[in-house]
This record gives C-alpha cells, sequence and structure tokens, in this order.
C-alpha cells in the first residue's frame, strides 16, 4: 500500500491580521503626536486653571469651616460676628481681626464666654490656614498668604449682593449669611476667572 506523499502547506497568517497590526500602530503614532501637540499648545490660560484645581481643596475646606463656624455662631449668640463699625453689605471684609478672633474662641465683646466655633489647620508659613500674628491678631489665609474676603448679610434679609461684576441679572443677590472668596493668584479682587468663591 503506497501513500501518497503529504504535501506541505506553507503557513500564512489570516489577510487580516497585517492589516489590524498596521491599523494599531497608525493608532499609537497618532495619540502619540496628540500627547506631544497638547504638550507644547497648551496654552498658559490651562495652566493657571490646573493651578486653581491643585489649591482649591485646602481653601475650600477653609471657606467652608469658616462659613458653618459663622452660622453656628449666630445660632447660639442670636447675631452675626460682625465689628460694630460695619454697616455696608457690599464691602467685603478680610479674615482677620476681632471678628475672627471671636470664631476661634478669643474673648471678648462678639464672644465673652471663649466659645470655639472654628478649628482649622494652623499656618506656620502664614499659608493656606490659621496664624496669629506677632500683633495678636487672629489671620485665616489662602494657600497665596492671602486673607480671604468675605461679605455679611448685615440687614438680616437673607441676602447678600454678589461681588462679581460680571454675574448674571439672576445672581445679582445671592441668599446667605455669609460669602467667603479668595483673591486667587493674582490677588485681584476684580478678574474672577481664578477666584475661588463658597457660592
Amino acid at each position: 500500500m503506497s501513500r501518497t506523499p503529504r504535501r506541505s502547506i506553507p503557513s500564512r497568517r489570516p489577510q487580516g491580521t497585517r492589516r489590524a497590526s498596521l491599523g494599531t500602530m497608525k493608532w499609537l503614532l497618532l495619540i502619540t503626536i496628540v500627547v506631544v501637540l497638547a504638550k507644547v499648545v497648551v496654552p498658559p490660560v490651562s495652566r493657571t486653571m490646573l493651578a486653581k484645581q491643585l489649591e482649591a481643596p485646602i481653601d475650600r475646606s477653609s471657606m467652608k469651616a469658616l462659613d458653618l463656624a459663622v452660622n453656628a455662631y449666630r445660632l447660639e449668640q442670636f447675631q452675626l460676628p460682625v465689628e460694630p463699625t460695619w454697616k455696608d453689605e457690599t464691602e467685603a471684609h478680610p479674615t482677620q481681626g476681632m471678628w475672627l478672633g471671636a470664631l476661634t474662641g478669643q474673648t471678648g465683646d462678639l464672644n465673652p464666654r471663649g466659645t470655639a466655633y472654628l478649628t482649622l489647620p494652623s499656618a506656620p508659613t502664614q499659608r493656606g490656614g490659621l496664624y496669629t500674628d506677632s500683633q495678636g491678631q487672629v489671620r485665616l489665609t489662602d494657600q497665596y498668604g492671602r486673607p480671604f474676603q468675605v461679605l455679611f448679610d448685615l440687614d438680616g434679609d437673607g441676602k447678600i449682593p454678589n461681588p462679581d461684576p460680571s454675574a448674571p441679572a439672576d445672581k445679582k443677590l445671592l441668599p446667605a449669611s455669609i460669602l467667603i472668596y479668595s483673591l486667587g493668584a493674582d490677588g485681584n479682587a476684580k478678574t474672577w476667572k481664578d477666584n475661588l468663591a463658597n457660592w
């Protein structure tokens, strides 16, 4: 019985494999080009926005703690922790002085019992927290070492004028007992793109 010899069949790749691997290479090359271009073309504004997002958690938590402290003080003392000379709701006040000291437990006219409503990490570098300056004044600063700005509902109507001049008409008055904002990286209250706010 004779057998016919087997023919060896050369192994071949399926026809679509070469095209598929070439397609994958094209995608990898395209992604690499996009990443390189993104690094080169990203405008400085985006870098500023990234810096804002990186600093935001600490500053936002400070603003939230201050908001909660003011409301706790108001519920217990039946008034806001404002200094007697403050009359204008549109005037922003820095987070420093007698009113802030009253929130941190310093005794005085605004807090005769010395109850601490505000506790935040201390800021030994005078950035991003509470510290007491050389004159004994309590200060709360953002990541840039600047005080936050606050506005209070001084007339008790439950609304405060929005300090952002570019706010839409329906946001000109905000429902709050306190508004808090930072001056941002540029330290300018009139430029709002880099300012953080609690509303």
